[in-house]
C-alpha cells in the first residue's frame, strides 16, 4: 500500500540549519563582540553608549532569528517572544522617571 493510496501525509522531517551558515552567525557575533570591545577602547564620549546599544541589538536579532528558529516558529512562539520585548519595554519606561529625577533628590 503506497501513501498516495492511504491518504496519509508523508514525513516531513523538521528543519534543519546548515551547518555553513550557523558558522556564520556565530563568526559574526564574535565579530560584534570585538567590535564592541574595540569601540569601548575609542574614545567616542557619549556616542558610545547608543552605538553599543545598536550593536547589542543586533546580536540579539541574530540569535532570535538563527538559533531561536523564530524565522521558522509559529505565531505562538513569535508572540511570545514579541511579549516578552514589549514587557522589558513596559519596564525600562516605568523605571525611567526614577532614574532621570534621581538627581533632583535634596539629599
Amino acid at each position: 500500500m503506497n501513501v498516495q493510496d492511504s491518504g496519509a501525509k508523508p514525513y516531513v522531517p523538521p528543519h534543519i540549519d546548515e551547518p555553513a551558515s550557523l558558522f556564520y552567525v556565530y563568526f559574526g557575533l564574535i565579530g560584534f563582540f570585538g567590535l564592541t570591545l574595540a569601540l569601548a577602547a575609542a574614545k567616542l564620549g557619549n556616542a558610545l553608549l547608543p552605538v553599543q546599544l545598536i550593536i547589542g541589538a543586533m546580536q540579539a536579532v541574530l540569535v532570535g532569528v538563527f538559533f531561536m528558529h523564530l524565522k521558522r516558529a509559529d505565531r505562538t512562539i513569535v508572540f511570545t517572544a514579541l511579549a516578552a520585548i514589549f514587557w522589558m519595554i513596559i519596564l525600562f519606561v516605568l523605571e525611567l522617571p526614577d532614574f532621570v529625577t534621581r538627581h533632583l533628590s535634596a539629599y
